[in-house]
């Protein structure tokens, strides 16, 4: 499974708490699949790598263009 992620290594990447993705993936921003093998255990999510990377383009910020001054 090495195009899905846990949300522990999805913390890590971004460096943020394990919690914050949680928080994302409850909040529909970063969506995840839930591995748990029954409805009644805690979830256990794992993120596709190109939601990953889709999430992480979506945060990112600034121009690649140069700003003129002028």
């Amino acid at each position: 499974m090495e195009d899905m992620m846990t949300p522990l290594q999805v913390a890590q990447k971004l460096g943020v708490g394990h919690q914050k993705v949680l928080t994302w993936i409850d909040e529909g921003e970063l969506r995840a699949v839930n591995t748990a093998t029954r409805q009644a255990m805690r979830p256990q999510y794992r993120i596709m790598r190109e939601e990953f990377d889709r999430f992480v383009e979506a945060r990112t910020t600034g121009s690649e263009q140069p700003i003129s001054e002028g």
